[in-house]
């Protein structure tokens, strides 16, 4: 077995509160509320390419979402 590491990029937000998250989680019913350190954040996506993340995050602008991406490595075992 070996362990294989892949880069995943993260779309986030800042968590704006229930009552904007609610509506969001209508328009966008993908999104996950997640948990940063002690901050809540909200995850639109996890993308395997940057384009595919910068898309989004673009798209999310022009609608007036502050967003921004986090990179992670996510790590598989492989036999």
């Amino acid at each position: 077995p070996q362990i294989k590491s892949t880069l995943v990029y993260h779309v986030i937000m800042d968590y704006p509160g229930e009552k904007q998250y609610n509506r969001l989680k209508q328009q966008f019913p993908q999104i996950l509320p997640v948990m940063l350190g002690n901050e809540m954040k909200i995850q639109f996506g996890a993308f395997y390419t940057e384009i595919e993340a910068r898309q989004w995050s673009q798209f999310l602008n022009s609608q007036g979402l502050g967003n921004y991406i986090l990179v992670s490595y996510r790590s598989n075992l492989q036999y």
